[in-house]
């Protein structure tokens, strides 16, 4: 004899909760509302074969049928707002971790390299080396863990001051003002931040042994300093210098990422 669950009021009441629940929680992550409606559903599914005289005496395999055909089309009607929703929620994120997943070639095993960007040039350095560089007032800081992890820290600013991106041991902070950082976008190894004029500011991707970057650094009085690569005409060329224009810049870093973040979070130009 199979078992028979005639399901009470208090239950009825607890899978609508689940249903509502969603609803009324806005800051709720999307991932925790999809759970939450799927065991709401789930548990529709079985009232309705439990409580629905029609559905009582249809045989278990035609009910299991009518259940995955149901919620296949429940999936593919809210798939799309659902990773809509998914993809505004991780490009409004402000704070995150770099998780290097790869690693620079032909580099020493003792030693860990800073690229400047995909075509500049490469610096070699020791692992017990832990000198920051020092760039308009605020230090590049490349250290390695005890297992051998990649950390790198830095703070930039713009010509007011106003900190537009903080990181700190591969932890990273972007300001909340618009006007300071229009936008950002990354990945779990990469970063890339907009300063307000909606001009790229930083590129960093983390390797387990250096990093690749590209750059502008404003000191307190506003001079400015540019870490960046570009394809002259005999070939890739770098620039690590103070920009010879206080408070302006000539050359501009070419987004890898596409923007608003918000419609393209985690793709890049080249997807």
């Amino acid at each position: 004899m199979g078992i028979q669950w005639h399901p009470t009021a208090a239950e009825i009441v607890f899978a609508v909760l689940l249903m509502v629940l969603p609803w009324a929680f806005s800051d709720m992550p999307i991932a925790y509302k999809c759970l939450l409606w799927l065991v709401a559903w789930l548990l529709g599914l079985h009232m309705v074969f439990t409580l629905w005289p029609f559905f009582i005496r249809l045989p278990l395999v035609v009910k299991m049928c009518v259940a995955i055909g149901l919620t296949s089309f429940l999936v593919a009607l809210t798939y799309m707002p659902v990773i809509e929703t998914w993809m505004q929620e991780g490009a409004a994120k402000l704070t995150g971790k770099l998780v290097a997943r790869t690693s620079l070639l032909a580099i020493p095993k003792e030693n860990y390299a800073i690229q400047i960007g995909s075509v500049g040039a490469t610096f070699t350095f020791f692992i017990t080396n832990h000198e920051p560089w020092q760039i308009s007032g605020d230090s590049l800081r490349f250290d390695t863990t005890a297992t051998g992890e990649m950390l790198f820290s830095t703070v930039m600013r713009d010509r007011a001051g106003d900190i537009i991106v903080e990181i700190t041991n591969n932890r990273w902070r972007v300001s909340n003002q618009q006007n300071v950082s229009w936008d950002k976008n990354y990945r779990d190894d990469c970063l890339e931040v907009l300063d307000g004029r909606k001009r790229v500011i930083l590129q960093l991707k983390l390797f387990t042994n250096g990093v690749q970057l590209q750059g502008e650094w404003h000191s307190d009085d506003g001079e400015l300093a540019l870490v960046m690569a570009q394809r002259g005409r005999h070939g890739p060329e770098s620039e690590i210098v103070p920009h010879p224009l206080k408070g302006q810049r000539v050359f501009s870093i070419a987004p890898i990422f596409k923007y608003p973040s918000s419609e393209h979070w985690r793709q890049l130009e080249e997807d």
